[in-house]
């Protein structure tokens, strides 16, 4: 039998190699055989790959950009793939663009010109290629991604939060995976209440993504006769993993908002990620939020503003407002899901993991709509608690997602002796780690990975 072409990442990030042969397995279980090729973009010939396409997507970005602005660009496409978002959230990994105007066009042209090539080998490769993965689709990769979805090639997606994923269908894109409504209405009311109650009072022991133990302190709630809390995100990872809803990105989002607020008289009680703290996790990217995060409080220190300026548990804060006063505002944080099921108000984005598809709160579509609903009807909205009990049925009790026994890290976790809270915070420590069945955690991580068609 023929091997087929699977395209995949050179081997050094951790949990890599476990991928990799638990994909080969399942591919083999539907009948093929596959021969890995590592992709290295530098590899590849500049000139070898230009032709109309690279002028056509290059010079279109920048005609764009003079036309309707920079901020706008997270809006730009070519010949049907989202382009426009994939550079900008390649662009925003620097920390410093969200800070300085200079830096964000600069890194702006880089990322263009690797975008446009990127397109260009993704069109030549798309032909040689089966199958394919390359672990981190929400940046420049995201452009191949798309390019080989929409050519027929079966691509291995990482997704949130419902795990691995196998897609090969021509009308699709990695956005449409985030809209996927699984409706997994056998687990009872009960089950949810239970989780939802020891996430709320233990989210350290019961969110395997989170890094720091929050703490209570004493805050003053604002003497106003409206409140809204604002929940901050994470200002560099992935901005626009779930689409673009007319800002660039959180911090554009979130200054926008405190002023609005502000404006109105609203007054505003500030809460950053509890990660933001997590000062010993590997990850770059919490200790760049942190940096950001501090220069919205200094901005903002003489304002109506109440910062919460540590990492403490959402149910503490929320248990000293008033539901009939108080408004929760999100861009797309996990806190709104706390709240509505705790009864408060929601204000989300439909870039969101619930977008649409759950409608247990508020939702805007676009800049002006934000803006109306902030100074309104998101005030009056009221709770549906079956979409917030449908959102997590089905995606934080999902078996396949990260709080799931079946996501794949889930599964080294166990098979390494380790919980996966401790691989979470380290992931350099799968390069360490010894399993002594390995064939059989292969087969495991094999069989949780689910096919879309």
């Amino acid at each position: 039998m023929e091997r087929l072409s699977f395209l995949k990442l050179p081997i050094s990030l951790g949990g890599l190699s476990y991928l990799y042969d638990a994909m080969r397995l399942f591919l083999e279980n539907k009948g093929y055989k596959v021969k890995f090729r590592n992709f290295r973009p530098k590899k590849y010939s500049f000139i070898k790959f230009l032709d109309v396409d690279f002028y056509g997507l290059f010079f279109g970005g920048m005609i764009f950009v003079f036309k309707k602005g920079i901020r706008k660009f997270p809006s730009y496409s070519y010949k049907g793939i989202r382009i426009g978002q994939y550079i900008m959230a390649s662009v925003l990994r620097d920390p410093k663009t969200n800070l300085d105007e200079n830096l964000l066009r600069r890194k702006f042209f880089k990322e263009l010109l690797k975008g446009s090539l990127l397109y260009c080998i993704a069109k030549r490769e798309s032909a040689r290629v089966s199958f394919a993965y390359l672990h981190d689709g929400h940046y420049l990769y995201g452009i191949i991604i798309d390019c080989f979805l929409r050519n027929d090639v079966g691509v291995f997606l990482k997704t949130s939060p419902d795990g691995i994923i196998f897609v090969k269908n021509e009308n699709c894109s990695q956005k449409d995976m985030n809209k996927i409504r699984d409706n997994r209405n056998e687990i009872p009311d009960s089950e949810v209440e239970r989780y939802m109650n020891n996430r709320l009072s233990d989210p350290y022991n019961s969110i395997p993504y989170m890094k720091v133990i929050e703490r209570e302190e004493n805050f003053i709630v604002p003497e106003t006769e409206y409140i809204a809390v604002v929940y901050s995100h994470s200002f560099t990872d992935a901005q626009f993993e779930f689409g673009y809803d007319g800002f660039l990105g959180v911090y554009e989002w979130l200054t926008y908002t405190i002023e609005k607020l502000l404006e109105n008289g609203i007054g505003v009680i500030l809460k950053g990620h509890p990660n933001f703290w997590a000062g010993e996790s590997e990850a770059k990217i919490d200790q760049w939020d942190y940096l950001i995060w501090g220069k919205v409080i200094e901005n903002y220190k003489d304002k109506n503003l109440i910062p919460i300026d540590w990492p403490m548990n959402n149910f503490s804060l929320l248990s000293k407002l008033e539901q009939g006063n108080t408004l929760l505002v999100s861009h797309h944080g996990n806190p709104l899901v706390e709240g509505a099921y705790l009864g408060f108000k929601t204000l989300s984005s439909i870039a969101s993991p619930w977008a649409d598809q759950y409608k247990f709160g508020h939702i805007w579509y676009g800049r002006e709509d934000y803006e109306n609903k902030l100074k309104g009807e998101a005030w009056w909205a009221e709770v549906n608690q079956k979409e917030v009990y449908d959102f997590v049925r089905d995606k934080y009790l999902n078996p396949y997602g990260k709080s799931g026994e079946l996501f794949w890290q889930s599964i080294v976790a166990r098979k390494a002796g380790i919980t996966y809270k401790e691989l979470n915070k380290s992931p350099s420590i799968m390069k360490k780690i010894k399993v002594k069945d390995y064939g059989n955690m292969i087969e495991e991580i094999s069989k949780s990975f689910q096919e879309i068609r």
